[in-house]
């Protein structure tokens, strides 16, 4: 048994006590004791034992916290629901709520919803902020009772009169999900937001940046997103850099877009590679960085972000940033023309006509220089003229430069 283990037969000695007279603790005194047992100090350890042995409600509550998360004692679920519901029985608001929320999940014990409701009940009643928040969510969700909306409001709306972050937070969801009504759920959100709940600045963020389209609201969002950004909430990094790269929240910061574009980049998130990428090669956030911005487009690239197959084909020709590969620029200029990029196409059509990365095959660059030209390439267009001329009439654009008219068609041209 270790040195914090509270050993069964202990427990349970103390429990079948009979309570014996004793000061009772007070809420700040049986806090203040379980600070120093969870600490590892053997008198509180002792002092607080002692209090539990005369039935002491707060004593009861602060071993159960203590129990169950594992502080000075070894963690025992079971041990900490006993605790509780001494404590509970008692009318401890806070045991009340605890106890609710062991029957609710099953911990230590059945799992009991109507039993956890009751709980929850007496511990709403006399206003613990918690169990309020905790009911609600039973009758938001149907759990152990009828599914109510307006009693889920209701409790959740006590309970953010208490200042409770969960309370507003569960508000905002409430609103957005099942009300809907954006407005106020976003007020909610961003009232969670201020009580230190990162989450609910994400879903401030993504209501108000998908909302009237005005600048200040772009500008709130941008402040929700970086903030869950900041917090290491994931989902927050690709938005917070598509308005940092933008001036639709205020001047465009690209240097700061660029940091959340590779933060998003690393989920992996394709179209954040490739936003980095372009940034990475211009000045805009600082000194262009050519090696980077190719192993960006690389990644986007491979992950089938079409945007990234021209200009990654481009850099290996290249050798921008990466070692220069013709080969596999054909690749991704092939990736690239199959999707009918005229760029891409002309590209290919130059490699197979200089026999760079592939062996000479004019009639194939042929092909793609009129694939090219009729994309409306202007550079496949020229070649294509100096070699067969001008067409002969509008109707050539529906075939290769250069092929005759089908023969017995008509003519504008003498035979």
């Amino acid at each position: 048994m270790s040195r914090h283990s509270l050993a069964p037969a202990l427990l349970a000695a103390l429990l079948a006590m009979a309570p014996l007279p004793c000061r009772a603790l007070s809420a700040e005194e049986a806090g203040a004791l379980s600070l120093r047992v969870a600490a590892g100090e053997a008198a509180a350890r002792a002092a607080l034992l002692d209090a539990v042995a005369h039935r002491d409600a707060e004593a009861e509550y602060a071993a159960a916290l203590l129990v169950y998360e594992g502080r000075g004692f070894d963690a025992d679920a079971g041990q900490a629901r006993r605790l509780a519901e001494r404590a509970a029985a008692r009318g401890h608001p806070a045991a009340q709520n605890m106890l609710g929320f062991f029957l609710q999940n099953g911990l230590g014990g059945e799992r009991d919803l109507a039993e956890a409701r009751r709980w929850y009940e007496q511990a709403a009643g006399a206003g613990d902020a918690k169990a309020q928040v905790n009911l609600g969510w039973l009758y938001q969700e149907g759990l152990g009772a009828e599914r109510d909306a307006q009693l889920a409001r209701q409790w959740y709306e006590k309970a953010a009169a208490s200042g409770s972050a969960a309370a507003m937070y569960n508000l905002g969801v409430l609103n957005e999900e099942t009300i809907r009504n954006a407005g106020a759920a976003a007020g909610w959100y961003e009232k969670a937001a201020a009580g230190g709940m990162v989450m609910a600045d994400l879903r401030a963020a993504r209501i108000l940046d998908s909302g009237s389209g005005r600048r200040e609201d772009a500008a709130r969002a941008l402040i929700h997103y970086v903030k869950a950004a900041e917090a290491g909430i994931v989902e927050a990094y690709f938005p917070a850099a598509r308005l940092l790269d933008s001036d639709a929240a205020g001047p465009r910061k690209p240097a700061q877009a660029l940091r959340w574009f590779e933060e998003a980049a690393k989920q992996p998130n394709a179209e954040a590679a490739f936003r980095a990428a372009m940034l990475r090669r211009s000045r805009d956030a600082g000194k262009p960085d050519a090696a980077a911005a190719a192993e960006w487009l690389r990644k986007a690239a491979e992950q089938g972000y079409s945007a990234a197959f021209l200009p990654y084909a481009q850099a290996l020709e290249r050798g921008d940033g990466v070692r220069a590969d013709a080969a596999q620029a054909i690749v991704w200029y092939r990736r690239a023309g199959d999707l009918g990029d005229a760029e891409a196409l002309f590209s290919l059509g130059r490699l197979y006509e200089g026999g760079i990365g592939t062996s000479s095959d004019s009639r194939r660059a042929m092909q793609y220089f009129v694939m090219a030209a009729d994309k409306g390439h202007a550079g496949a267009k020229d070649m294509l003229q100096g070699v067969f001329g001008p067409p002969p009439d509008p109707s050539s654009r529906d075939r290769p430069f250069g092929a005759p008219p089908t023969f017995g068609l008509p003519s504008p041209f003498a035979r």
